[in-house]
C-alpha cells in the first residue's frame, strides 16, 4: 500500500489569496510562490497593487468574480505581468482588470507589454481588461514568440505605444477571439503603427472582434501587420484613424477577411477601410467597407503588386479625392458578386474604382449611383488592363468623362455582357485616343452623354451589342439605389449573352450581373460566415448562431435549425412554454402598419519611411494618380524588437 501510494500523482492544489486574510496569501504574488505545476491561484474580489511574474510556474491564476470585479494595478515599474520564464502548456491568467503598467523605461522586457508581457508560453489569456497601460511595443500586452497563445473575452481600451497600443504579436501562432478594442492609440508624436493592434512575422487568427475609435499616427488606425498570415471572421473596424489605412494597413501580408466590416474609418492620405501595400494578398468574403474617408482609395487602396481577390463584397457610401470605393495601384484586383453604390471621387478619377498601372477581373458585379471627375463607376488608366464581365451600371455620373467606364490612351478594357444604362452627366464608356476597348453582347442605354464618347464609337448593332431598356425588376433613375436589378423574365436581355457562356440553369447566359458564370452565386454569400449561406438554407444570415447545422430548437422563441418550426424540441424541463415537449404554436397574427478632361495632376510629396525608392505620386500623364506605391511603409525600427537582444531566459 506504501508504495502504490508513491507512486500516485500529486493532486493539484487550489491557492487562495483573499487580502483580508482568509486564504493562504494576502497577495497574488505570494499565492504564486506557494504553487506547484498544475496548480491554481484562486483571487478574491478586490484590488491589488502589485507587479506579478510566474516565475516558471505552469498554473493558473484566475479571479473569483471576474474582471469587473477584480483589479490589478500595476506599480508602474515595468508590465504589470509577466510569463516569461519557460512556462508550459496549462498557463492561464483569467479574470483581472489590468491597469497602471509602464514598461516605456524597463529593459528587462525590452520596453514591451505594459500590462502583460509573455514569451515563448501557450499562455490562455481570458476574461482581461488591459485598459490605461503604455510600452514602446505592445501599450496593453507584447505576446512574443507566440507558441499557440489564445485570447479570449478581453478588452483593450484606452492603452498606448508606438507600436500596437492595444495588443502586439510577435513571431508564432495566436488565437484572438470575442474580444474589443477601442480609444486605444499608436502615437509618440513623430511615428505610430497599429493604433490597437501589430501583428509581426506572426500567424494570426481572429474572430468576432471589435476595433472601435483606435488611431495610429502612421499607418493603421485599428491593425497593421508585417510579414505576417491573419485571418479574421466576423470582425468589425469602426472609427479608426490614420495617414494610411485608417482601419487596417497590410504590408507583405496574407490576410483573409470573412463577413464583418471596415466602416467611418480615415486615412487622411490613402486608403481610409483598407491599405494593402508590397506584396499583400487580400481575400475578402462577404465583408462591407462602407463610409470609409481617405484622399486616395476610400474604401481602400491596394499597392506595390498587392493582390485582392474578393465575393461578395460590399463598397458603399465611400469617399475620396479619386478611387471612391477602391484604388488599385500596380496591383491585382479579382472580384464576383461584388457591390458598389454610392461612391464619390470627388475631384480625380473612378468614383467606384480606379485602376492604374494595374490588372483588374471583374465579374457578376453592380455599379450604382457613383460618381467622379472622369469614370463614374470605373476608371481604366495608362498600363491598365480590365476586363469586365457580367457588370451591371446604373444611374452612375461623372463631370468630365464618361458615368459609366472611362479609358486612357494606353488603357485596355475587355467589356461583355454587360448593362451600363442611365449615367448622367456623361457617356456611357468614354475612349481616349490609343485606347483598347473591346465591349461584346452589351447593352448601353439611356446614357445622357450618349452612348459613347472621346473617339469610342457606338457599339450598338455589332458583336451582340444592343440599346435597349434592360426591364429590370425594379428601378427608378432618381440618384438612389432602392432597386432590383435581375431582369424581368419578359427582358430583351435574357439569353442574349455571349452564347458561348452559360447561366447556372444551362441556358445561354443573361446579360448584366445576375447572368453568367457567377450571376447565381449572388445567393451563395454567407455573410455570418457559420458556413451555410441563404441559398443552402440559413434563415438568419446574419447570426452564426442561427443555421440549419444546429441540432435543435432552445427555448428562445427562434427558429435556430432553420427548419420552419420554433423551439420543437423545448421540453418541460428547460423552461419553455410547452410543458408537453410537442413544439409551440403561436397563433398571434401582428400587423405593422409603418409604413473628363483628364488633366488632373496630384502630387505626393510624403516622404517614404523606409528604404525603397521614393515615388513622388506626379500624375506626368495627367490622369489622376494617386502616388502610393510606396506611401506609409514601416520604419526599420518597428522590427528590432526581433532581435537577439529580446531573446534570453531569465534564471
Amino acid at each position: 500500500m506504501t508504495l502504490l501510494a508513491l507512486s500516485l500523482p500529486a493532486l493539484a492544489a487550489v491557492i487562495v489569496v483573499d487580502p483580508a486574510g482568509g486564504g493562504d496569501a494576502t497577495t497574488i504574488q505570494g499565492g504564486i510562490a506557494l504553487t506547484a505545476t498544475g496548480d491554481t491561484v484562486e483571487v478574491a474580489p478586490g484590488t491589488y497593487t502589485e507587479n506579478l511574474d510566474f516565475q516558471a510556474r505552469t498554473i493558473s491564476v484566475e479571479s473569483r468574480g471576474g474582471s469587473g470585479v477584480t483589479f490589478l494595478q500595476g506599480t508602474g515599474g515595468g508590465s504589470v505581468v509577466r510569463i516569461d520564464s519557460g512556462e508550459g502548456a496549462g498557463t492561464r491568467l483569467a479574470g483581472f482588470t489590468i491597469s497602471g503598467g509602464d514598461a516605456s523605461a524597463s529593459s528587462e522586457t525590452n520596453y514591451a507589454g505594459g500590462g502583460l508581457f509573455v514569451e515563448s508560453v501557450p499562455v490562455a489569456l481570458d476574461d482581461l481588461v488591459f485598459t490605461g497601460n503604455v510600452a514602446n511595443y505592445g501599450g496593453g500586452a507584447m505576446i512574443y514568440a507566440a507558441e499557440g497563445a489564445t485570447v479570449t473575452n478581453c478588452v483593450f481600451e484606452d492603452n498606448r505605444s508606438p507600436a500596437g497600443g492595444g495588443l502586439y504579436v510577435y513571431d508564432g501562432e495566436a488565437t484572438v477571439s470575442s474580444s474589443s478594442f477601442s480609444g486605444n492609440g499608436a502615437d509618440d508624436g513623430t511615428t505610430g503603427y497599429g493604433g490597437a493592434f501589430v501583428a509581426y512575422a506572426a500567424v494570426v487568427h481572429g474572430a468576432d472582434l471589435a476595433f472601435t475609435d483606435n488611431a495610429a499616427r502612421v499607418g493603421g488606425g485599428h491593425v497593421y501587420t508585417s510579414g505576417a498570415t491573419v485571418d479574421c471572421a466576423r470582425c468589425t473596424f469602426s472609427g479608426g484613424t490614420a495617414e494610411y489605412g485608417g482601419g487596417v494597413y497590410l504590408l507583405s501580408t496574407s490576410a483573409a477577411l470573412q463577413g464583418g466590416s471596415l466602416s467611418a474609418n480615415t486615412a487622411t492620405l490613402n486608403g481610409g477601410g483598407l491599405y494593402a501595400g508590397r506584396a499583400s494578398t487580400v481575400t475578402l468574403e462577404s465583408v462591407e467597407l462602407v463610409g470609409n474617408t481617405a484622399a486616395f482609395g476610400g474604401g481602400g487602396v491596394l499597392t506595390g503588386a498587392s493582390v485582392l481577390d474578393g465575393a461578395h463584397a460590399t463598397f458603399s457610401g465611400n469617399i475620396a479625392q479619386g478611387g471612391g470605393g477602391l484604388y488599385v495601384d500596380d496591383s491585382t484586383l479579382t472580384l464576383r458578386n461584388a457591390l458598389f453604390t454610392g461612391n464619390s471621387a470627388t475631384s480625380s478619377n473612378g468614383g467606384a474604382l480606379a485602376l492604374d498601372v494595374s490588372i483588374a477581373d471583374v465579374s457578376a458585379s453592380v455599379f450604382a449611383v457613383n460618381s467622379g471627375l472622369s469614370g463614374g463607376a470605373a476608371h481604366v488608366n495608362d498600363g491598365s488592363v480590365a476586363t469586365f464581365t457580367n457588370l451591371t451600371l446604373t444611374e452612375n455620373a461623372s463631370t468630365s468623362s464618361a458615368g459609366g467606364i472611362r479609358v486612357t490612351g494606353l488603357g485596355a478594357l475587355t467589356l461583355k455582357n454587360s448593362i451600363i444604362a442611365w449615367s448622367s452627366d456623361g457617356s456611357g464608356i468614354s475612349g481616349a485616343t490609343g485606347a483598347s476597348i473591346a465591349t461584346t453582347y452589351g447593352d448601353l442605354y439611356q446614357n445622357e452623354g450618349g452612348a459613347t464618347s472621346s473617339g469610342y464609337g457606338d457599339p450598338a448593332g455589332t458583336n451582340g451589342n444592343v440599346a435597349v431598356n434592360p426591364d429590370f425588376t425594379r428601378f427608378a433613375a432618381d440618384g438612389a439605389y432602392t432597386d432590383d436589378l435581375h431582369l424581368l423574365a419578359t427582358s430583351a436581355l435574357v439569353d442574349a449573352g455571349d452564347p458561348l457562356v452559360l447561366d447556372a440553369d444551362g441556358s445561354r447566359s443573361d446579360i448584366g450581373a445576375y447572368g453568367g458564370t457567377y450571376g447565381s452565386a449572388w445567393d451563395d454569400g454567407d455573410d455570418d460566415v457559420d458556413g451555410y449561406s441563404v441559398a443552402a438554407g440559413d434563415c438568419d444570415d446574419a447570426d452564426p448562431a442561427v443555421h440549419p447545422g444546429v441540432a435543435s430548437d432552445g427555448c428562445g422563441g427562434g427558429d435556430e435549425d432553420c427548419d420552419g418550426a420554433v423551439d420543437e424540441d423545448c421540453a418541460d424541463d428547460t423552461g419553455g412554454p410547452d410543458d408537453t415537449g410537442d413544439a409551440d404554436t403561436d397563433t398571434d397574427s401582428d400587423t405593422d402598419t409603418d409604413s473628363d478632361t483628364d488633366t488632373d495632376t496630384d502630387t505626393d510629396t510624403d516622404a517614404d519611411t523606409d528604404a525603397e525608392a521614393d515615388d513622388t505620386g506626379v500624375d506626368e500623364d495627367g490622369d489622376g494618380g494617386c502616388g502610393c506605391a510606396t506611401g506609409g511603409a514601416a520604419p526599420l525600427w518597428l522590427g528590432l524588437l526581433g532581435m537577439a537582444a529580446l531573446r534570453r531566459r531569465r534564471s
